[in-house]
């Protein structure tokens, strides 16, 4: 048991295992304990907030205080307070849908199954229903679809159900989405509907209407949603300026997620000197490096530079990539192994690939199970 004694040891004594943190997450010393909680403070007081409700967080404040080393500890300490004046679940909610935007489905489970303990809630309903499509419960996820609509009859969740439907060949019929975006039409002033009518116009192939739709869109977090597919049609026709135009909210509101967005995209469309050029144009902030050397190795072997291709890829810290980052990782060493003499290389790497999926997988498949 780590026991680590503060300023006064009648006064102060943390026990690093009396906290309970993510079963992924293993810290053996009073300083990790610290660097998690001053990277994941919503985290820390979600796992803990019962215990913290009924003996308070003074000891964690103070402990903080003590960490002369720690910078930021003031605001850290702030948040922590400021999250404990917060609903349980409406932690566990945003806790959900951060992680779920994420796509660390497994994770974002966790969060939603706590909120529905407490209370029953359409949105969580929604997006669990929308966790249990991805791993191909189909039925399982349309009926948790349908309960979140029952719950409130929420115009954006129903739209949800509906194009699941066609998508899984669900529906009976094409006629309640024609009836629907006809319904649409008469509202088009509405912007929960806009990114259905983007999806709708592209499923039936009038690319010029889905991009027309798109451009009334406002909500920031939509837009970044939807952007790819939008800057692919207005690079393949030509539309440089006013794409830049159009965009600009985007990248005043983050420019280095606007510049990765459209390197990814330019790597997509094989236009890998346009991303080249971005990349080295472009000052990205620190937490970009490892997903900056992926791409400029991708755009290095669409360029024939392999040897360049391969000095990216040995730049990137292995122990600080998440778990996206780490997918893509694999599949660009294994793409350079193919320009080696050992044939095991590749193997070697889809085999980490697969690895890495099956551990996410079998996570996922375990929280939908326990739930």
């Amino acid at each position: 048991m780590g026991i680590y004694l503060m300023e006064r040891p009648d006064d102060y004594i943390v026990d690093i295992n009396s906290y309970s943190i993510p079963n992924n997450i293993h810290y053996d010393t009073l300083e990790g304990l610290v660097i998690y909680i001053s990277r994941n403070p919503k985290e820390f007081i979600a796992n803990n907030y019962n215990d913290f409700k009924e003996q308070g967080i003074d000891v964690i404040i103070k402990t903080l205080a003590n960490c002369l080393w720690l910078p930021d500890k003031e605001q850290i300490s702030e948040q922590l307070k400021q999250l404990m004046i917060v609903d349980e679940w409406k932690i566990y909610k945003d806790l959900g849908d951060e992680y779920y935007d994420k796509n660390l489905l497994s994770n974002s489970m966790v969060y939603y199954n706590k909120v529905l303990d407490i209370q029953e809630d359409d949105h969580c309903l929604c997006n669990k229903g929308l966790i249990y499509l991805s791993i191909g419960q189909v039925d399982e996820g349309i009926e948790l679809l349908n309960n979140a609509y029952e719950l409130k009859h929420s115009k954006v969740i129903y739209l949800i159900l509906l194009k699941t439907q066609v998508l899984f060949n669900k529906s009976k019929s094409f006629e309640e989405v024609e009836r629907v975006v006809h319904e649409m039409l008469q509202n088009p002033s509405k912007e929960e509907y806009l990114s259905f009518l983007v999806w709708y116009y592209k499923y039936i192939g009038d690319d010029e209407s889905s991009m027309t739709s798109y451009m009334q869109i406002t909500n920031m977090n939509n837009r970044f949603k939807l952007v790819d597919y939008y800057m692919t049609y207005m690079i393949k026709s030509k539309q440089f300026v006013a794409m830049e135009s159009f965009l600009r909210p985007l990248k005043e509101h983050n420019l280095d997620q606007y510049v990765l967005k459209l390197v990814k995209v330019y790597i997509n469309m094989d236009m890998f000197e346009k991303g080249m050029d971005l990349i080295q144009d472009h000052q990205f902030k620190s937490e970009y490096t490892n997903i900056i050397m992926i791409l400029e190795s991708k755009c290095n072997v669409g360029l024939k530079s392999t040897i360049q291709g391969i000095y990216c890829i040995n730049k990137i810290d292995v122990q600080s990539l998440n778990d996206s980052d780490r997918e893509l990782y694999y599949l660009q060493l294994a793409t350079l192994s193919r320009f080696t003499k050992d044939f095991t290389k590749e193997h070697l790497y889809y085999k980490k690939l697969l690895s890495l999926w099956q551990l996410r997988y079998r996570k996922l498949y375990l929280e939908v199970n326990d739930s």
